[in-house]
């Protein structure tokens, strides 16, 4: 606020008794001023307008006898290339027609020209008035913005005025609480300083002159740290910026790789085509022989359907050759029970009519196996071949 505040409430009241009826009257008076200036502005608006309507008829006129004389003119010019010689004789009668039609549309304009003139002059004058009338109207809108913006701040200044008390009350208040937190913060400050002159006199009764020296030469190379730290940024930003760092080598190196890298795609993707065609039994260089095999596989499937037909018949013998086979099996297993038996007899175990039984069992058994296994072998034999 740019306002007065250091004033009294009896010296406030006094002004703004005497300050608030001059704002009013200025209000009310340049009110209207406003309006008489808008009303000169509308008054010269409408004389503008009804002069515009015989202006525009004159322009028109004095345009259009101007356009057909240039017409005619332009005409005369192109008849008056073709008039030379002897047989230019039409055309220069069509020149001399079309410079006499200028001349009369010329002097149609001319004849204008004075009326074309005089309204100009009017609306010129008009013209004149109004931008007068208009930064009249602007002093008077001008006068108004600043009473306005007075009477907003005597408003504003009211507002301060009658709060004023109130305010310095409630910052009383708030000065109180702030003393108030400032009494409880030197109390805790003073309790935190006790503390610490507490801690100090127990740190230096139990810590012993070795450990402090420790420590001390900790910070101390700590501080070297610190200076080498710093020397090194001071070398940085001494070498490193006062100058441009160079990285057009880098950039180089970036640059050709980037190229390589794009070679590189352009050749996996050749790379995958020719994959893809060689993966392809239809287009590979195998693609031939391969619709070979498919017609030779075609030819066997078709040669097994027939060979299949063919040996449907032949079921029975193959559960004939099972069965000879399971035959042969047992007999198989049967055969060392058998050579046992024949051992015992061997031993002498049996009687010699027992012996003499043995030996025909024998013979018999023999032949039994024999003729089996031959039997097995031979239909084997066929049925594989």
């Amino acid at each position: 606020m740019s306002f007065d505040k250091t004033m009294t409430d009896g010296q406030f009241a006094t002004y703004h008794a005497t300050t608030k009826p001059i704002i009013k009257s200025t209000k009310d008076q340049l009110k209207g001023e406003l309006i008489t200036e808008e009303n000169d502005i509308s008054k010269v608006n409408a004389e503008i307008g009804k002069n515009n309507v015989p202006l525009k008829k004159s322009q028109g006129i004095w345009t259009n006898h101007d356009n057909r004389g240039n017409s005619y003119n332009k005409a005369a010019d192109k008849a008056a290339r073709k008039a030379r010689g002897w047989f230019g004789a039409r055309y220069r009668r069509i020149r001399d027609a079309n410079r006499n039609a200028a001349r009369r549309e010329h002097g149609l304009r001319n004849a204008q020209t004075s009326t074309l003139n005089t309204l100009k002059g009017v609306d010129n004058k008009l013209q004149g008035e109004k931008k007068t009338e208009e930064q009249e109207k602007q002093i008077v809108d001008d006068k108004i913005a600043v009473n306005t913006a007075k009477d907003a701040t005597l408003v504003e200044q009211d507002d301060y005025y009658k709060n004023r008390q109130a305010e310095c009350k409630r910052n009383e208040q708030r000065i109180k609480d702030y003393e108030s937190n400032l009494t409880k913060l030197k109390q805790e400050l003073d309790e935190l300083n006790k503390n610490l002159d507490d801690c100090n006199r127990t740190y230096h009764n139990k810590c012993s002159i070795e450990e402090r020296n420790k420590l001390s030469k900790e910070i101390k190379n700590r501080e070297g740290e610190m200076n080498f730290l710093k020397s090194k940024q001071d070398e940085y930003l001494t070498v490193c910026n006062n100058g441009p760092i160079n990285c057009q080598e880098i950039l180089d190196i970036y640059n050709r790789a980037i190229e390589l890298h794009k070679q590189n795609d352009i050749y996996k993707q050749d790379l995958d085509e020719r994959h893809k065609i060689c993966v392809d039994p239809y287009r590979n260089n195998c693609k031939a022989k391969y619709g070979e095999l498919k017609s030779s596989e075609l030819k066997t499937k078709t040669q097994a359907k027939i060979i299949k037909e063919s040996f449907i018949e032949s079921m029975e013998s193959y559960a004939q050759h099972d069965k000879i086979m399971s035959d042969h099996n047992k007999n198989t297993d049967n055969l060392p029970i058998m050579q046992a038996k024949v051992k015992e007899f061997d031993n002498g175990k049996l009687n010699t009519s027992a012996s003499q039984k043995k030996k025909y069992d024998e013979t018999i058994l023999t032949n039994i196996l024999l003729t089996a296994l031959a039997s097995s072998l031979l239909y084997y034999t066929f049925i594989e071949l």
